[in-house]
């Protein structure tokens, strides 16, 4: 029998020859974010997908969950008027507990590439763009608690984007509490979201309101 998609959720490292083996079957593929690695393994992957003929989607479903999609209209209605800043948090406490015996492989930096930024920084950069558009600038700082652990378990990110929106993302991987964030200033009003990773973060009370989809208060 043969497969006609793939979905592939494994080290950084080993996904290009994955990719390269799915291409090859024919399959079309959605693939754990990030793809690769490093940067210089993307053209041969894209490359390949192209090729084949296949459809390869990454795994980003923060665009997909209902108050994100919500925040979107409200931007794109112009509610909170001209955007000044944006404040974004995304991690866990992962790396608290088992995080390096439970996955050896997301703390080696050849095989991952990067660590919380790269793990968990990248769900909140890829809303950014849908918010926003592509940033005109970005810095960043990486660190973290954990200094024996050979990649970061903090980092930080400041970007410009068009328009003078100017954002902070913070990711990391030693929160005990806290979890995935939102803070928007407008010159109209401010908008505040919690609690939109339930992949990654336990849930409040499941007595509270709406907390599977994340509390909007504007």
């Amino acid at each position: 029998m043969q497969c006609a998609a793939f979905a592939l959720c494994c080290a950084n490292g080993d996904k290009p020859d994955l990719v390269r083996r799915v291409a090859d079957a024919k399959g079309d593929l959605m693939i754990e974010k990030p793809p690769a690695a490093v940067s210089d393994d993307l053209p041969a992957i894209i490359r390949q997908v192209e090729e084949a003929g296949i459809t390869c989607v990454q795994s980003f479903p923060q665009r997909l969950i209902p108050s994100n999609r919500t925040v979107k209209q409200i931007l794109d209605a112009g509610e909170l008027g001209p955007i000044g800043m944006v404040r974004k948090r995304h991690g866990h406490g992962f790396a608290l507990a088992r995080l390096a015996l439970d996955m050896p492989w997301i703390v080696d930096p050849e095989r991952a590439g990067g660590g919380a930024l790269l793990d968990e920084g990248v769900h909140e950069m890829d809303l950014l763009r849908h918010y926003f558009g592509e940033p005109e600038s970005v810095v960043a700082e990486v660190g973290g608690v954990h200094t024996d652990l050979p990649v970061e378990d903090t980092g930080v990110m400041l970007f410009r984007f068009p328009g003078g929106v100017i954002v902070e993302l913070a990711s990391g991987w030693a929160w005990r509490a806290g979890g995935p964030s939102t803070e928007i200033y407008g010159s109209e009003g401010t908008l505040l979201q919690f609690f939109t990773d339930s992949a990654s973060n336990a849930a409040p009370d499941p007595s509270g309101p709406s907390v599977h989809d994340g509390p909007l208060l504007t």
